[in-house]
């Protein structure tokens, strides 16, 4: 590829056929008298390098050329010189480095500006309706827990403090799995897509890739995974059931609504659903949660799992139409409301912020999806000891869980 360059070079050695110069290049004779027929308007000379053709702007050619010529009467012996002499070229160095750096910070305001759009602004969203709160009673029961099991994580490029993985909630009346993270054959089942929805799976979900699968984790922290009573997923997106291509057979807790969506063909087409997932699935006429017309906190609706206060499932349409969030009530003081992926992070709840505008592609329903965060900050500020956990939340995580991943608290220990 011809380019203009500035640069010094020495000239090492003459012959009458060619001139080798210090930088690699070699010239020939011939094209270098004819640049010089062309007068001192004739600025260009022609190098050839590995094949490769490049133009450099000459400064000095008559004498150059003076050079070759003073040599060319002299004795065979003579004609291949060692001495060195230095050619400065004009002042084009430094306007082609400025040049250059204009480009290169172009380049980056305009990146800069691009990764500001698409992952960092959040748009503020309005407040919710006023929703009275139906205060729960919970009371402390022995023996149950909470443990935080993260199958993946990241620190990279636009991800900041990103998790993958389960709440593992331990109950006498057995235990219960929340989301399972993305299943340990991630790359295997994406890598049929098409590849614009292939490198979108890859670099936003495939970020959280587990690095252990989920049953060694388990057990990790003592779980057997045969023993495990139920799995609930908060949505059927596959970094939160692939981990269920995992485990044994379970049951799996999921609203008709969202058994729909997960058979939904053109959702398996985009990729946020896997075909193989949906098998691990009860069918839509036989869906394994439903919701009675029961308020609690600032919800119409919900389903107590154990029937005993601990764990109260409210529904969270929005970003799937059967997306859910889980109360986890340890004690009255020790509560967690697992809420998937209604929001990115704290900043979502906690400033009535909406998601990057990368993420807003995975929302179902934009509309109803901004009207749960606009519920999810004022139950915030009516409860401000909750502990409201976003999938993939690291920094809400670690504050709930002190003791960091697969670890556990319950209303008598954090270990």
């Amino acid at each position: 590829m011809a380019a203009a360059i500035g640069f010094e070079f020495a000239v090492v050695a003459i012959a009458k056929q060619s001139v080798v110069v210090e930088v690699g290049f070699e010239v020939d004779a011939a094209a270098v008298a004819a640049v010089a027929a062309g007068g001192a308007a004739a600025r260009n000379v022609f190098f050839a390098a590995e094949g490769h053709a490049a133009v450099a702007a000459v400064a000095g050619l008559h004498e150059y050329l003076g050079f070759i010529n003073k040599h060319d009467n002299k004795t065979p012996e003579k004609d291949n010189i060692s001495e060195l002499r230095r050619y400065e070229l004009p002042e084009r160095r430094p306007r082609l480095l400025k040049r250059l750096a204009l480009i290169l910070l172009t380049l980056v305001i305009v990146a800069a500006a691009a990764l500001y759009v698409l992952y960092f602004r959040r748009t503020p969203l309005p407040a919710a309706a006023p929703h009275a709160r139906v205060v729960p009673a919970i009371s402390t029961i022995p023996g149950i827990a909470a443990c935080w099991v993260e199958t993946g994580k990241t620190f990279s490029r636009f991800s900041f403090g990103s998790t993958a993985g389960s709440v593992l909630v331990r109950d006498p009346a057995g235990d219960l799995l929340i989301d399972t993270g993305n299943s340990s054959h991630f790359d295997d089942e994406i890598r049929g897509f098409p590849f614009g929805t292939w490198l979108k799976l890859k670099s936003l979900a495939g970020e959280l890739k587990p690095e252990s699968p989920l049953p060694q984790l388990l057990r990790q922290i003592g779980e057997d995974p045969a023993k495990l009573r139920w799995a609930i997923l908060s949505h059927v997106h596959l970094d939160h059931s692939g981990g269920l291509m995992d485990l044994p057979p379970l049951p799996v807790l999921l609203t008709r609504e969202e058994l729909q969506f997960a058979n939904d063909p053109s959702v398996q087409a985009r990729g946020y659903v896997i075909a193989a997932h949906v098998q691990k699935f009860p069918s839509v006429a036989a869906p394994t949660l439903q919701f009675n017309p029961v308020p609690y906190e600032t919800f119409d609706e919900s389903a107590d799992l154990y029937k005993d206060g601990s764990v109260v499932v409210v529904p969270l349409r929005g970003h799937t139409p059967g997306s859910v969030g889980i109360f986890v009530n340890l004690s009255p003081e020790r509560r967690m409301f697992y809420v998937g992926d209604a929001v990115d992070d704290e900043r979502g709840f906690e400033e009535r912020v909406g998601k990057s505008m990368i993420l807003l592609d995975s929302d179902n329903a934009g509309k109803v999806a901004d009207q749960i965060v606009g519920r999810l900050n004022d139950l915030h500020e009516k409860v401000p000891g909750l502990a409201i956990i976003p999938a993939h939340g690291r920094s809400a995580y670690k504050k709930f869980f002190p003791g960091g991943p697969q670890s556990c608290v319950s209303n008598q220990y954090t270990r």
